[in-house]
């Protein structure tokens, strides 16, 4: 399973370029969209958790730079079969 924070590297012609997965809506890194990401967004938008770097990029579900409410109601809406989560 891809998640986010899964670490990849790839070897080309002796170059050597290292990349960290972005799973728009898996906010906690287990590979999958579900309620758990949905409430660790919620923890962070009320400072009760902290999101950092792959885990908050992979928040922002509009990648408006901004992690806010809108965030969380697309993984809200995701869940339901509301919408779909872009992850180009």
């Amino acid at each position: 399973i891809v998640r986010t924070g899964y670490k990849v590297s790839i070897n080309n012609a002796g170059t050597t370029k290292n990349y960290t997965i972005v799973i728009y809506g898996d906010a906690t890194g287990d590979g999958t969209i579900d309620i758990r990401d949905l409430l660790v967004i919620q923890k962070h938008l009320v400072k009760a958790q902290s999101l950092n770097n792959e885990y908050a990029e992979a928040s922002d579900i509009n990648k408006d730079k901004v992690l806010d409410i809108r965030d969380l109601l697309f993984v809200q809406k995701y869940l339901m079969k509301q919408y779909i989560i872009n992850q180009g």
